[in-house]
């Protein structure tokens, strides 16, 4: 993935880093973003220096998602998860290697820092991977379709994640 996004031009030369330290000066950023990584961090004490990291370094806000663990208490996905990794077991690692967030609980930790969930959007409720399989021209237009389509079935069926933007108060 790094190496389709350093053939672009015009972006940030990406940053690595060690542990959960971002090398910014605090309020450096308006906006900190991270994308697929909290959940990543299944030590307590690294995902909570890490969020710590992201709120100091933003100013304003925080863009990220947490996946949702009143998804994988849902009994009828439950049920297709246990189907889903007896047809393909190494799918289990994924599950095995995935820490769940509870958003209320999130909230409360947001709170206790000084911050507050200003959105929370709801994120692969139906898990629309057939969009793949369509022309780039033709899946671009039917997203705004299937973004719609998601945020109604995550009405009846958890989200398998959120797409968070904190406030700094």
């Amino acid at each position: 993935m790094i190496s389709e996004y350093l053939k672009k031009k015009n972006l940030p030369k990406p940053v690595l880093t060690k542990d959960s330290y971002l090398p910014f000066p605090n309020n450096s950023y308006q906006t900190a973003l991270s994308m697929r990584v909290v959940w990543h961090i299944l030590k307590k004490d690294e995902r909570e220096k890490f969020i710590a990291e992201l709120m100091r370094v933003a100013s304003k806000d925080v863009i990220t998602n947490f996946t949702n663990l009143k998804r994988m208490e849902n009994r009828l996905i439950r049920m297709i998860t246990s189907l889903f990794t007896r047809i393909y077991p190494q799918g289990y690692e994924v599950y095995r290697k995935t820490h769940f967030f509870d958003l209320k609980e999130l909230n409360k930790r947001f709170t206790s820092r000084g911050a507050q969930i200003q959105e929370a959007t709801p994120l692969d409720t139906i898990i629309p991977i057939w969009l793949n399989t369509f022309p780039e021209k033709v899946a671009t237009k039917l997203f705004p379709f299937v973004l719609w389509l998601d945020k109604l079935a995550a009405k009846v069926i958890p989200p398998t994640r959120y797409l968070l933007r904190i406030s700094k108060k």
